[in-house]
């Protein structure tokens, strides 16, 4: 059964909502956009910090879903960079942490994230955060 059919009823609405992906694992990146896809959000998927600052430069997701454990660059200084970025819509934007590295990522240095989680996931509670996390104005990208 795919996270569609046993969860769409429960899940959180994300319909009109824009969310990138920054995950380096193919599998749990698949495993995000159907959670998130699931939900209504129109998912965009980045495997390096690189690439998602390539979709940053030509548009606005409502919200970034990022792993911290990521290769070259790590989620934390991904978020950091974010944070310093000139343009207050990209530097406001909303991150949430996601691991399964916590004990070298704890919480406390996920400092720039509005929200932590550790996988594997917990889908409704992830769900229903992401959801109170976007803005009320769905309509950029």
């Amino acid at each position: 059964m795919s996270v569609r059919t046993t969860a769409a009823s429960r899940l959180a609405d994300l319909r009109g909502v824009t969310i990138l992906v920054l995950e380096d694992d193919d599998d749990t990146l698949e495993l995000l956009r159907s959670i998130l896809s699931a939900c209504g959000a129109r998912v965009l998927l980045a495997s390096t910090a690189q690439h998602a600052r390539g979709y940053l430069q030509t548009m606005r997701p409502h919200l970034i879903v990022s792993d911290l454990a990521l290769p070259h660059e790590d989620g934390l200084a991904f978020a950091s960079w974010l944070r310093r970025h000139p343009h207050p819509d990209v530097a406001g934007l909303p991150i949430v942490a996601v691991t399964a590295y916590y004990e070298d990522y704890p919480r406390a240095r996920a400092k720039d994230f509005a929200a932590y989680f550790q996988k594997p996931l917990a889908i409704d509670e992830f769900c229903r955060t992401v959801a109170d996390l976007v803005p009320p104005r769905r309509e950029r990208l």
